[in-house]
């Protein structure tokens, strides 16, 4: 029986021997199998044009790129096949119709087309009725009114007058009846502005201290957030993230770059002083890179191809310091708004 379960143990940690192995085999291929990269941009008489490959493990995994006309297109491929394509930007690069594929605009048939009736077929319009028209009568005076003088349209006119008088007159007493309460309206709001007036001052003087308060408050509160970052422990930390970040511009610059450059800027000594910063920033690499200054003309011709080498090993190299460094985890203590670990050691030496 004891034998049976030292086997089984046995088997287990073989098992689990050849897991970890796996394990440590696959951080160390992906922290030491190189990524490369090459990167080949071209500019003639057209648009800029640019080409980009990334490959890993043999070409295993591979991303590449092209840009043109404004419009780029990013394939990721894994063994071969495609996982991925993503165009920028999105949907530009379509298959766009031939004229071929076009359909041809017909013009409408015969039938189609609307027939227009000829005068001849129109309809005739409605006979008129052979009824006589029904004759009203005339509403003429008599002769009577005629006598005395006395018409309809002057009985009209007489009444229109009197009612323009009587409309008049009822105006003029609701003007009267009207005039005392708008002239105690407009003494009051009179009164009010001047009370607000006389208030101004005191109103702005509240105000101003308000505002100056909370402008106070917003000062202290961005002091509090930034002093973590002004300390002497950020600028320790800073100089030495900076000098991780040049170790590994150092170790993932590029391998060799080719090609030329020619350009002009249409100003003799415009373009003298750019060509002595570009001879400036490149590096030692760029020994087969030629730079052609036109002093004369305007212009701007190149062909350049870079490539390069990325191991992640020295990242994790740079992290790994920087997670070991005290500084860093006091910093992040101040930036949290914990008291540090030397203030407490102060206080208990004291105490």
């Amino acid at each position: 029986m004891l034998h049976i379960l030292l086997t089984i143990l046995k088997v287990i940690g073989i098992i689990a021997l050849v897991i970890l192995a796996l394990l440590a085999a696959i951080v160390l291929i992906v922290l030491f199998a190189p990524f490369r990269y090459r990167l080949h941009v071209r500019k003639e008489d057209g648009p800029l044009e640019a080409e980009g490959r990334v490959t890993w493990l043999l070409k295993l995994l591979a991303v590449n790129g092209q840009y043109c006309r404004k419009s780029g297109v990013v394939h990721v491929t894994a063994l071969g096949r495609t996982l991925k394509t993503i165009r920028i930007p999105a949907g530009h690069l379509l298959a766009e119709k031939s004229p071929a594929e076009t359909p041809p605009v017909t013009e409408p048939s015969a039938e189609a087309r609307p027939v227009k009736e000829s005068p001849a077929e129109a309809k005739p319009l409605a006979e008129p009725s052979e009824t006589p028209p029904v004759t009203e009568p005339s509403e003429t005076p008599t002769e009577k009114e005629t006598a005395a003088g006395r018409t309809p349209e002057s009985e009209s006119s007489a009444g229109g007058a009197a009612k323009e008088e009587k409309s008049a007159g009822s105006t003029i007493r609701r003007i009267l009846e009207q005039l005392p309460q708008k002239v105690s309206a407009a003494v009051e709001k009179i009164c009010n502005v001047l009370l607000r007036l006389l208030d101004l001052p005191l109103d702005l003087y509240v105000k101003a201290d308000d505002g100056i308060d909370r402008i106070e408050q917003k000062i202290r509160a961005i002091r509090k957030k930034a002093a973590p970052f002004l300390s002497l422990e950020a600028e320790h930390m800073l100089r030495k993230l900076i000098g991780y970040l040049l170790y590994l511009i150092r170790a993932w610059k590029p391998r060799t770059i080719k090609g030329y450059i020619e350009f002009g800027s249409g100003m003799p000594d415009v373009t003298g002083k750019l060509a002595g910063l570009i001879w400036l920033l490149l590096p030692e690499e760029a020994e087969e890179f030629d730079i052609c200054p036109d002093f004369y003309e305007k212009r701007l011709r190149t062909d350049v191809v870079v490539t390069g080498k990325i191991r992640l090993y020295r990242a994790a190299v740079a992290a790994f310091r920087v997670l070991l460094d005290r500084e860093f985890w006091e910093l992040l203590r101040m930036i949290r708004g914990k008291p540090s670990k030397k203030k407490k050691q102060r206080v208990r030496k004291v105490s």
